[in-house]
Formats: structure tokens, sequence, C-alpha cells
């Protein structure tokens, strides 16, 4: 039996490869990785939102940081 993993990575102004949640666990194998990105500065935004698309992964921006209970419940809705 195969088991379905999905992991929530939240971030707050760094880039996803700087992220050694991100790192370890793209290491494992293909699995849809979330990001949640809690940054304010548009720069490191727009970088993670680029790099999301060249690594296949899910990124959802936050728009700020709203905190990790907020950012948790976007994902599960």
């Amino acid at each position: 039996m195969d088991i379905e993993f999905y992991p929530v990575i939240l971030i707050y102004n760094s880039d996803i490869e700087s992220s050694v949640s991100y790192n370890n666990l793209s290491k494992i194998g293909k699995m849809c990785i979330t990001i949640l990105d809690n940054s304010d500065d548009e720069n490191v935004k727009k970088n993670n939102l680029e790099r999301s698309q060249l690594l296949d992964i899910k990124y959802i921006p936050m728009n700020g940081n709203v905190g990790l209970s907020k950012a948790y419940n976007r994902f599960l809705d």
C-alpha cells in the first residue's frame, strides 16, 4: 500500500530553496509539496513564485505575515 504524503512548508522572507525542510523533502522523491509564503518582501515573493513553477511545486502567497494558523487554515480550505 502506497501512502500519499502532502507536505506543507511555511516560509517568511526567504527563498524556497534555502528552506531546510524543502531541501530534505525534495530528496525523497516525487510528492506534492506546497509552499505557504508569508513573505512581505515583493522581490522574495516574485522569486518564490517563479521558482515554484520551475520546481513544479504548489505555491500559495499569503500576502504578508498572516501567522501560522491562518496560513495552515488557508491550505486546508
